[in-house]
């Protein structure tokens, strides 16, 4: 998709990160035994989602909503532009590609537009422009926590750097695809 990519600001420190993320004081306790509880290492990453601009006709109280919509997991979620702290692009980061084309971007809003109707989150009155604007593609910040687990491998947890939310099994699962479409080729 051809529009320009902004930066988003990491608003979660990696050691707050880790007190999200920290197991309780039973988990705690157990695994001190195998020395598991300790965070290996904590690093920033960023992965793209893209920001959509639908102006509303009918309304009283907005005069557009703004999605972003996640192109790894194909999920979307309503953004206030204005809170989106945007920064130059942070030297030595790696950029993840936007994987959807317009089409599938559009398609994914649409539906989670639909599903705020049908929450009746809108009045019965309001429409939306028919095509939205794609104003850009924004990477988005998450701190990644590594951690020893079993017989010698690591896991990871994520916490989303702009909420300070843990991350949960579609955020994990959209840093292991982000990873896996990163990939060279090994053939």
């Amino acid at each position: 998709m051809d529009v320009p990519t902004v930066w988003a600001e990491c608003q979660v420190s990696p050691t707050r990160a880790q007190a999200i993320l920290r197991p309780g004081i039973l988990k705690r306790l157990f695994l001190s035994f195998s020395d598991r509880a300790k965070a290996l290492k904590t690093e920033i990453i960023h992965l793209p989602f893209c920001l959509l601009r639908y102006e509303l006709e009918g309304s009283e109280s907005q005069q557009g909503i703004s999605i972003l919509v996640d192109g790894y997991r194909r999920a979307a979620r309503h953004m206030k532009e204005e809170e989106l702290p945007l920064i130059h692009r942070p030297d030595g980061v790696e950029e993840f590609p936007y994987p959807l084309d317009r089409g599938e971007t559009v398609k994914i809003a649409r539906s989670y537009l639909s599903s705020l109707r049908m929450a009746r989150t809108f009045s019965p009155g309001v429409t939306f422009d028919r095509e939205p604007k794609i104003k850009h593609v924004i990477q988005c910040p998450f701190c990644v926590v590594y951690r020893r687990a079993g017989g010698g491998s690591v896991t990871f947890d994520t916490v989303d750097g702009l909420t300070g939310k843990r991350g949960g099994t579609l955020a994990n699962q959209a840093f292991i695809a982000a990873l896996h479409e990163n990939q060279p080729d090994r053939g």
